[in-house]
């Protein structure tokens, strides 16, 4: 659950939202309670699950996931990044994200990453990087790259800044067939603790995913609701346009009434209201690429 507060402040800053902490810990104190009860209530009988598995060196490199027992041919795998502001949050409380998936037939792989104190920009990408690199070993099938809030921003990068899939031998558009952010910071602005020590001076352009979004064909859908306080719903406009501009496919889906949490919660087939576009927005875009985005990639599977 990112951090990443509204708030357009002057002609300068008219492309730019501030970073609140405050915002980020009333956003985690509003989603602990019922992120648990959904694992609590969210069924079982729909995968098998293998937890913690390495795929780096280091104790926080583990990843889970999660198997359908009636899996869908020709799938994507999908990855999903949690959010936490870069500082906080953890794979163990999604179960329900796996389970939503599952039933729809998709194998879903939810990494561990590291995070602020302990590292700074850009090692929990390196450690994206690296899980991506995993799965494609393992499973040699495209992947969907799915992240809530500044998971999002995660999944974003891996697919639009090539350093950090290039640096594991992959490059992004021939591993990578779409990618899905939930209330995504996509263009803002680093103002005050902790992240201006968690994106240090001189990196504050680089790591915006919209710096990097005129270079990739890799689809993306966005969806963030038009109530969140904690990252405006302006940024994922923004970053559809800069997308569209560059030659992608982008889609944005902005959802009344809803906020930063309820952006994910969406997805949980236990709260599905057949009202909610949200889950099947995410469940169309990921049954429509299924293929790698690179046309040369596409060429080799066929």
């Amino acid at each position: 659950m990112s951090n990443i507060r509204g708030g357009i402040r002057g002609n300068m800053m008219k492309r730019h939202l501030t970073l609140s902490a405050s915002a980020m810990g009333a956003a985690l104190l509003a989603a602990c309670a019922p992120v648990n009860v959904l694992n609590t209530i969210t069924p079982s009988d729909d995968f098998i699950i293998e937890k913690n598995i390495a795929y780096g060196d280091l104790e926080a490199q583990k990843l889970d996931i999660y198997t359908p027992q009636n899996p869908k041919a020709d799938a994507p795998i999908v990855m999903f990044f949690y959010g936490g502001g870069w500082s906080d949050g953890s794979k163990d409380i999604y179960k329900f994200i796996g389970q939503s998936f599952t039933e729809a037939g998709y194998t879903v792989v939810v990494p561990t990453y590291r995070i602020y104190p302990d590292v700074i920009y850009p090692d929990f990408l390196k450690d994206a990087a690296k899980a991506v690199a995993y799965t494609e070993q393992r499973f040699d099938r495209p992947m969907i790259l799915t992240g809530h809030s500044a998971g999002a921003h995660i999944a974003s990068l891996m697919a639009l800044d090539k350093r950090y899939l290039a640096a594991e031998g992959l490059t992004p558009c021939a591993v990578i067939s779409g990618w899905v952010g939930l209330a995504g910071p996509y263009d803002f602005k680093v103002i005050e603790a902790p992240y201006l020590s968690i994106f240090p001076e001189g990196t504050r352009t680089e790591m915006l995913p919209i710096t990097h979004a005129g270079s990739s064909p890799i689809p993306a859908l966005m969806i963030t609701g038009d109530a969140d306080e904690t990252v405006d719903y302006r940024q994922s406009q923004r970053m559809r346009a800069a997308l569209s501009a560059g030659g992608a496919k982008a889609e944005t889906l902005i959802v009344p009434k809803i906020g930063h949490i309820d952006a994910v919660s969406a997805m949980s087939t236990v709260l599905r209201k057949e009202d909610s576009p949200v889950r099947p927005a995410v469940m169309k875009f990921v049954s429509q690429h299924n293929r790698a985005s690179c046309p040369a990639a596409q060429s080799n599977e066929n």
